[in-house]
């Protein structure tokens, strides 16, 4: 997965020393080669594993370098910003990390055996900061294999030498198994990850290839710089680049960007999330204070802007201002897959809460959210899990949460929720409840479907206050992302740490978890204000916030791929988008803790 690189020395030092890397192989390996002819040494002759039927091979070739000077010819008719110049026959000496890329017969891969049916590996080696450059790209062919050329259908008595070429060439150019990619694709094509009766290239083999070779490349120079910038906490702040002229385009498999950070006083980091041309940290925070510089790179070249400086100046908070509310949006169903929301009232008398669980009333308009929960049910538990309020239908209240429908709707009101449908089944208890830990489970009924849960102060003139609040639900995809909008309310500013957690819950014996979330935060207008992915990124903030979650109870993630955010924020509303970083599902955690205004 993704990692959080150091920079040895200085901001952007060693970025130009790139370090060859090796791996094997329409999907992409992440690179291409640069611009020009790539020089093919071919010397399959010099270790041949039997000799050349007499008469050639099937198809007309004369020796063991033809099949690939043929699948050269056939890859070099679709590529437009290289070619393949084949040298044969070639005696150069075959080696890995030569600066050459050779093609030939062996027993082995490196001293390794090959493995069960591998017919030939491909071996890389590349350079670059984020995107591959390919510099060297070596085919080792299995000698221990029967061998001859020829078309149509397999046969079973020997491998076709030039549907290897065929397939090895493409993985030499960048190409890698398309029934084997994130998302598997049913194609026919000759880079598919076994032989088949595909003799040639298929259309889909053509747009890969396509894809990363068709359009020339223009070597990336940036012609508008960073520009150094002050802004007080909560407000904007904005780095971008033009790049040849214009705005910076967006990532590409060929041109990506890279950006670097280096706090005061402390060391430079890539920042691996990053992966737009801008960096954009809407409700700036005093952790994002310092030096900034950019790096844009495609294969043929790379360029590095100025480093310049961020200053970010404090502003008051106020111990007035307080959580209001807290609802999530998400897969609400039953069992693990409940919708479940956490809250802690801090103080020393009891406090009005109001809570609802809203499914049946998104099926109307104006939410018209078919796949909306038809049937929500609610139950409170304190810390001792006793059952301390219950509802099933909001206009029937029952047991310990006995206020009328009236009394709900007025409070609906002067809160700020939205009215519910008269006659739905949806849930909802207002309730007076004594300081501690509560938890409020969502059930489905049986059923799945779409559901808010939402948890309001329902008395903010109290001195009792909501000072952690947590939901716990199923993360989808698409459309099923858990969605969390938090109101911040009062006259200033005021801190809190914000977590969103996945495979960390396993150690509390959950299962099915969120691998690698992210949450992006955005304004109560809907505007982006910041993405965070691994807690771990920039790692110069691991010390302070491990104390920051010591001083408020919360529990240390055990995977570095949780989302952990301090940020001090102005009153308003804020929503937060939680998904998987590689598109997966799974149960997560999503917590707000409101932090003393001591806490470091």
């Amino acid at each position: 997965m993704k990692t959080s690189t150091a920079v040895n020395a200085g901001l952007i030092a060693g970025l130009a020393a790139f370090l060859p890397s090796s791996a094997t192989a329409y999907d992409f390996l992440g690179g291409a080669w640069p611009t020009g002819d790539v020089r093919l040494e071919l010397s399959l002759h010099l270790t041949p594993p039997h000799a050349v039927p007499a008469a050639g091979f099937i198809d007309g070739t004369q020796t063991w370098n033809d099949p690939f000077v043929a699948a050269v010819n056939d890859w070099n008719a679709v590529l437009k910003r290289i070619q393949l110049v084949a040298n044969s026959p070639s005696t150069a000496p075959a080696a890995p990390n030569n600066r050459q890329s050779n093609i030939y017969f062996t027993d082995d891969i490196d001293g390794e055996a090959f493995g069960e049916r591998v017919l030939a590996v491909t071996r890389f080696s590349t350079r670059g900061v984020s995107v591959r450059s390919i510099v060297e790209s070596d085919i080792l062919v299995n000698r221990g294999q029967l061998w001859n050329s020829y078309r149509g259908t397999l046969r079973r008595d020997a491998s076709d030498l030039k549907r290897v070429a065929l397939h090895e060439l493409g993985h030499l150019l960048g190409l890698t198994h398309p029934d084997e990619a994130a998302v598997p694709q049913e194609v026919d094509a000759v880079m598919n990850s076994t032989t088949s009766n595909t003799d040639s290239l298929q259309a889909d083999d053509i747009a890969g290839i396509r894809e990363l070779y068709e359009a020339p490349l223009v070597a990336p120079r940036i012609t508008r710089d960073l520009v150094s910038q002050t802004v007080p906490v909560g407000g904007k702040i904005s780095l971008n680049i033009d790049v040849n002229g214009q705005p910076a385009p967006a990532e590409t498999q060929l041109q990506k960007y890279v950006w670097l950070f280096q706090p005061p006083g402390g060391e430079a980091e890539i920042l691996t999330p990053v992966q737009r041309p801008d960096l954009t940290l809407g409700a700036a925070q005093l952790d994002d204070a310092g030096t900034y510089a950019v790096v844009v790179e495609n294969v043929d070249d790379l360029d590095i802007s100025s480093e310049v400086k961020v200053t970010v100046t404090p502003i008051a908070q106020t111990p007035a201002t307080r959580l209001a509310n807290l609802s999530t949006r998400g897969l609400a169903g039953t069992g693990d897959r409940a919708l479940i929301v956490g809250f802690v009232l801090a103080g020393d008398t009891p406090h009005r809460v109001l809570v609802r669980a809203v499914g049946a009333t998104l099926r109307q308009p104006p939410f018209n959210l078919g796949n909306a929960l038809a049937n929500p049910s609610l139950i409170v538990y304190d810390a001792d899990k006793n059952e301390v309020a219950r509802n099933d239908n909001w206009q029937t209240p029952v047991g310990n949460a006995p206020a009328s429908a009236a009394a709900l709707s007025e409070t609906f009101g002067r809160v700020g929720a939205f009215a519910l449908g008269e006659g739905s089944a949806d849930a909802a208890v207002l309730v007076s409840l004594p300081p501690g830990s509560y938890t409020a489970v969502i059930d489905g009924n049986g059923e799945q479907g779409v559901a808010i849960v939402e948890l309001y102060d329902a008395d903010l003139s109290g001195t009792t206050r909501l000072v952690n609040l947590a939901t716990r639900g199923f993360v989808g995809t698409g459309g099923d992302i858990l969605i969390a909008g938090l109101n911040v309310n009062g006259p200033g500013a005021r801190t809190y740490l914000i977590r969103v957690i996945g495979d960390t819950l396993q150690d509390f014996g959950l299962t099915g978890t969120l691998d690698d979330p992210v949450v992006t935060l955005f304004d109560g207008t809907g505007a982006y204000l910041r993405e965070n992915d691994d807690w771990d990124s920039p790692e110069f903030l691991q010390p302070s916030l491990r104390t920051t979650m010591a001083a408020v109870g919360a529990f240390e993630p055990t995977d570095r791929q949780e989302s952990v955010m301090r940020l001090t924020l102005p009153p308003g509303s804020y929503t937060f988008q939680v998904k998987d970083w590689g598109g997966g599902d799974g149960i997560g955690l999503v917590e707000v803790y409101e932090l003393p205004l001591s806490t470091p």
